[in-house]
């Protein structure tokens, strides 16, 4: 481990009996310096050595020796000192007498959330391995430690308070919950966002630069290996396989919790194989003929079991993860008998982890396509389907307003009618459901379309007219009161979000009809 000397700022590297150190946590700006840069006279020109010679003046203040910086005390000439580092670099956050956070972008303490330091997929471990953080701003001011700031940290990265104020509770996490803190968290290189959470997770394993995404496909696999933790299966499947693309489709997998009791303890062994996961659950069939409803061993922050459809394959032997389901959704969307789920048996099955496509963030145009789906269920539109707790009695012709297409959701006998409908980018459409008795009549709309290249939803009461652009929301945002509609799922391309609506109650004398409008352009 390479050290610099926080007076003469010259590096030595010790092999054991590492002296007290304290380390820093940034971002790394332009003209950074390097490790083989640091014993050239024409260092202190480059803009980055400022950051290198305030961070060893306040390590000399606070009375250490040593200080160790990620941009000059790597050599990152040698891969095999680079990926020593990336596979060394929590436990020596961990084992730091101190941790700064310089904040480049803060002055100060208003400006504290928004820093971009919060939003590295990096500064995740170096946030949380730490045993004492200190923060300060642009010029090297105390802003407060993170045990003071603990609340406002916790707002900004969604890590409880309790993790933040005991290091020692962190292993303690489920898998979900830790990808779940790096989901939103962006870094310069895909490999970064699998490699950065090496020592969260505890594992180690090779650098492969170049790899791209198929990095936090390896971390998975190493993690199977390893770990009995259901949860890291807690992310909204798309059609492939069981492991996710990236740690960003574990944005809604907050407060999963592995279950402590022993019960069907033969789920908790599985080998991954050249078949895929072999694993034994406990399975019932379900829904279509060759599929399964199985049970993982974890729960929802309610306590609810996490029951999971399998798909069958054709072949008959490797089952695809088709969605994730609670206790009551398993009942009352799929007609499951209570005393089925309360007696499944054990079944090992075959489940399949084939390499993930990732879904990159290109600015592409998306579109949203109709058509027709299930006769019992609902109608979809690509990919958002929605079902309807009640039928749907009758069917009104759209709205032809303003970017309106030419559309017509009809019924004939137990079929829908549907021609297709292309939601272009900027634009959405609405659904708006009509409750008829012979007294009232109400109204509620279901707002969905694409913005940014993410689809979004929202629901209004008695919405007439022109909505509002304050009324869209986006999926998960528990301040929505959703349509009442049992499921709606969306996806682009094979970007998924999936919503549980509330369940509708049923009302005596009360009919409800869909009329299906065009929408006005967003911007």
């Amino acid at each position: 481990m390479w050290l610099l000397h926080t007076e003469i700022l010259k590096l030595s590297n010790f092999l054991s009996d590492t002296p007290d150190y304290v380390i820093l946590s940034h971002t790394w700006g332009k003209d950074e310096v390097a490790f083989e840069e640091m014993d050239q006279p024409q260092v202190k020109d480059k803009l980055g050595y400022r950051k290198v010679a305030e961070c060893c003046v306040q390590a000399r203040k606070d009375g250490y020796d040593w200080a160790w910086i990620d941009t000059c005390c790597i050599d990152k000439r040698s891969s095999a000192e680079l990926s020593e580092a990336i596979n060394s670099m929590y436990d020596w956050y961990w084992n730091a007498a101190l941790c700064y956070v310089y904040l480049a972008d803060c002055q100060v303490i208003d400006d504290f959330e928004e820093s971009r330091w919060f939003k590295r997929g990096w500064t995740l471990q170096e946030l949380l391995a730490p045993n004492v953080v200190e923060f300060y701003n642009q010029n090297w001011q105390f802003l407060g430690s993170k045990e003071r700031l603990a609340h406002q940290v916790a707002t900004r990265t969604n890590i409880a308070v309790r993790y933040l104020r005991d290091r020692n509770l962190i292993h303690s996490a489920c898998l979900a919950t830790k990808f779940h803190w790096a989901s939103r968290r962006q870094t310069s290189r895909k490999e970064d966002k699998a490699y950065c959470l090496l020592g969260l997770v505890q594992v180690n394993m090779p650098m492969l630069y170049g790899e791209g995404s198929k990095a936090f496909y390896r971390l998975q696999l190493e993690l199977l290996r390893k770990t009995n933790d259901h949860t890291m299966f807690m992310w909204q499947f798309h059609g492939g396989g069981l492991l996710a693309p990236s740690p960003a489709y574990f944005e809604d997998a907050a407060g999963f919790q592995i279950l402590e009791h022993s019960r069907a303890m033969e789920a908790l062994t599985h080998d991954v194989t050249n078949f895929g996961l072999r694993i034994t659950l406990p399975c019932i069939p379900f829904f279509e003929p060759g599929d399964l409803l199985a049970r993982f061993h974890c729960r929802y922050h309610d306590n609810d079991e996490v029951f999971v459809w399998l798909e069958g394959a054709k072949n008959g032997h490797i089952y695809r993860p088709k969605e994730l389901f609670n206790y009551s959704d398993a009942l009352s969307r799929r007609s499951v008998d209570p005393v089925d789920l309360d007696s499944m048996s054990l079944k090992t099955i075959y489940l399949s982890i084939e390499e993930p496509r990732y879904v990159s963030s290109d600015k592409r145009k998306y579109s949203m396509k109709v058509r027709a789906f299930h006769p019992n269920i609902g109608y979809i539109v690509n990919g958002i389907s929605i079902s309807t707790m009640l039928g749907v009695k009758h069917l009104k012709k759209s709205y032809d307003g303003t970017n309106s297409a030419n559309w017509y959701l009809g019924r004939e006998q137990s079929a829908f009618l549907m021609k297709e409908l292309t939601i272009q980018e900027k634009e959405a459409a609405c659904v708006r459901l009509v409750s008829e008795n012979d007294r009232t009549t109400s109204s509620r709309t279901v707002i969905f379309g694409l913005r940014k290249g993410r689809p979004v939803l929202g629901f209004k009461d008695g919405a007439q007219g022109t909505l509002a652009e304050n009324w869209y929301l986006k999926i998960r945002n528990d301040s929505v009161e959703w349509a009442p509609t049992d499921h709606i799922r969306m996806k682009n391309d094979q970007h998924i979000v999936e919503v549980r609506a509330r369940k509708m109650r049923q009302e005596k004398n009360h009919v409800w009809a869909l009329t299906l409008e065009a929408f006005p352009a967003w911007f």
